[in-house]
């Protein structure tokens, strides 16, 4: 089974799939038939793509008059960016997130993983949620523009509250968290041998201290 994968079966779940051509007008006109029946469209692609298809938010409200449509491009569907592709490593570089994880005097390294793609679904499963229930009293669909990069910027509320009242300019600081202490990786009694800790709350601590005597 080519999808019997722990990862893909994670975010997957309960969830039907269909390829279509929408080079082709019959995979366009498949897929406007799916939006006749289905609740909200969302779609990741740059500005220009679902335009170009004939799949536009003004197109489908023909199909759908309250349908609900999310885009959530990598940097919005306005500015002077908003043309800009990327993945989840590119996000989190606009964002700040890469920088201000990496470890000081050193060159960025990135997160490991695309943690923005997590956070850009977050908020638009949000989004989209608050959309419906909205139709649910109002009868009226909407249309509702997610930049990635903004999701994931929104994680650096401490960061930017710290620039706006202080002037205060953030600094990379690896693993470190300024919420919790103890917080990092510690030599333990042997060759190469390490322990790492984090004490996030006064119950950690306790327990915390008792563990170690």
């Amino acid at each position: 089974d080519t999808f019997a994968r722990g990862y893909y079966n994670t975010w997957n779940r309960n969830k039907r799939g269909i390829t279509l051509n929408l080079n082709k007008p019959q995979g366009v006109a498949l897929a406007k038939r799916l939006v006749s029946v289905s609740d909200a469209v969302v779609e990741n692609f740059a500005p220009r793509v679902m335009a170009n298809w004939g799949l536009d938010y003004d197109s489908l409200k023909k199909v759908k008059p309250d349908l609900i449509m999310l885009s959530m491009s990598t940097m919005g569907q306005s500015g002077p960016w908003r043309d800009y592709v990327g993945f989840g490593p590119t996000v989190q570089a606009f964002s700040g997130i890469t920088y201000l994880t990496s470890f000081p005097g050193k060159p960025p390294i990135g997160l490991g993983y695309s943690y923005a793609d997590h956070i850009a679904g977050l908020v638009a499963t949000l989004a989209v949620l608050g959309a419906i229930e909205y139709r649910q009293r109002t009868g009226e669909g909407q249309y509702i523009d997610v930049s990635q990069v903004e999701a994931m910027s929104s994680l650096l509320g401490n960061a930017i509250m710290d620039y706006t009242v202080n002037g205060g300019e953030a600094e990379p600081v690896g693993n470190i968290s300024t919420q919790a202490a103890p917080h990092g990786v510690y030599r333990c009694h042997g060759d190469d041998r390490w322990c790492a800790i984090a004490v996030f709350s006064d119950d950690e601590w306790r327990g915390f201290c008792r563990a170690v005597g």
